[in-house]
């Protein structure tokens, strides 16, 4: 059985069998726990990689900033440019980091 072979019900004939079933009204309240429960979840995830994701960019943050003072004190280090430009994409990332934690504030 395919997705496209179901029946697409509208709000009110939905309404209809739920009322018309003795159980219609605790099923209806039963799949709303379910429904409330998977988005308290999903929730509890997003908020939770949030803060990983933050807790990870700082700390990136502070090892960029120890380090990058090491590689300026030398000027003829191979590939240094490659490595600073490397620093500097993490700054980049920890901004890119703090601007999405203050648009998913909830």
């Amino acid at each position: 059985m395919h997705l496209s072979d179901h029946k697409v019900l509208t709000d009110q004939q939905i309404d209809s069998i739920l009322l018309e079933n003795d159980q219609g009204v605790d099923l209806a309240l039963a799949r709303i726990k379910v429904w409330s429960k998977y988005a308290k979840d999903v929730l509890n995830y997003i908020e939770k990689k949030t803060t990983m994701e933050f807790e990870f960019a700082r700390t990136l943050s502070k090892l960029a900033q120890t380090t990058r003072p090491i590689l300026n004190e030398e000027s003829f280090l191979p590939f240094k440019s490659i490595f600073c430009i490397s620093l500097d994409q993490v700054f980049i990332f920890l901004i890119f980091i703090k601007t999405n934690l203050e648009c998913r504030i909830f």
